[in-house]
């Protein structure tokens, strides 16, 4: 229809439905967080789909077995959890972080991606400090994780 007086849309701008879902699901995103949305919605995207979704869902198949048998020894006696890094490095400082190449920020995280992908139950926890030696001592967090059995939350 025709609108005779007031404000209109311009033709192929975002419906008032469509702002809203935008602005709901970006809201307390950080720049980061949407950086790994929009790269998983690529990768994700229909032409790509079959490349990389089978790759990864055979990867995944893998990972999930090597695990399972890290936490099952060949005599048939099993492992509550095994202590693996949380990250490849230390944590880097704030002011180093806006710095960063995201494709280092995410090889950071790659430790943290094989409990997640099998399903596996993992806690990160605190493994003491390390002193900064390049300036002035600022104490840096350590961390490990505990990757547990499939299942195993209850022990």
């Amino acid at each position: 229809g025709q609108v005779l007086s007031g404000w209109t849309e311009q033709p192929g701008s975002p419906t008032l439905l469509e702002h809203q879902f935008a602005t709901t699901r970006s809201w307390g995103f950080g720049p980061e967080v949407i950086r790994r949305i929009l790269c998983g919605t690529a990768v994700l995207s229909s032409d790509r789909f079959h490349t990389y979704y089978e790759a990864a869902a055979k990867l995944r198949a893998v990972l999930t077995q090597q695990l399972h048998s890290c936490l099952q020894s060949q005599d048939g006696s099993s492992y509550d959890a095994i202590l693996v890094p949380t990250s490849l490095s230390l944590p880097p400082r704030l002011d180093e972080l806006s710095q960063m190449d995201p494709v280092d920020i995410y090889a950071n995280d790659v430790m943290t991606v094989p409990a997640s992908l099998a399903g596996l139950p993992a806690l990160a926890l605190p493994a003491g400090s390390v002193n900064d030696m390049m300036e002035n001592k600022e104490q840096f967090r350590a961390s490990v994780q505990l990757v547990g059995a499939r299942m195993s939350e209850g022990k």
